[in-house]
C-alpha cells in the first residue's frame, strides 16, 4: 500500500497535483444540472457523506397540465382529454416520468448505474 509521502517522492508534488482532481465533486455537479432542467418539478436530495443514491421528490406541479412550453418540451406528453384548458387550440401538456427518467440517465452517464421508480 502506496502512501501519500510515497507518492510524493516517488512522483513529485507537480505531477501528482496534476493527477489528483482535489475539490472535483461529479454528484453535487450532477445534482446541480438536475436541479437547473427540473426545476419546479422535482428536487433532489443525496447523503454527501458517501451515500450511493439520489432521491426524488415529485412536486405538485409535476402533475397538473399546462400549456406546451418548448424549452420543457423533452419532459412533456399530452394530458389527458379531460385535462385540457377550455380554449380548444392550447395543447395542455404534463410532466412524462418515463422521459425524465431516461433524461436523468442520460445526464448521468457513466455515474449513474440505474434509475428505479418507487412507489412511495
Amino acid at each position: 500500500m502506496l502512501l501519500v509521502t510515497d507518492l510524493l517522492q516517488k512522483k513529485g508534488p507537480g505531477k501528482l497535483r496534476k493527477e489528483l482532481l482535489i475539490g472535483f465533486d461529479p454528484v453535487s455537479l450532477f445534482l446541480h444540472q438536475l436541479q437547473e432542467r427540473f426545476q419546479g418539478f422535482v428536487s433532489f436530495c443525496v447523503d454527501g457523506i458517501g451515500g450511493h443514491v439520489i432521491g426524488i421528490k415529485w412536486s405538485a406541479k409535476a402533475r397538473e397540465a399546462a400549456p406546451f412550453d418548448v424549452k420543457k418540451a423533452h419532459m412533456l406528453e399530452p394530458a389527458e382529454a379531460e385535462e385540457h384548458s377550455s380554449a380548444p387550440h392550447v395543447q395542455a401538456c404534463t410532466l412524462s416520468v418515463s422521459a425524465l427518467l431516461t433524461d436523468i440517465k442520460a445526464l448521468g452517464a457513466g455515474l449513474v448505474r440505474h434509475v428505479e421508480l418507487g412507489t412511495k
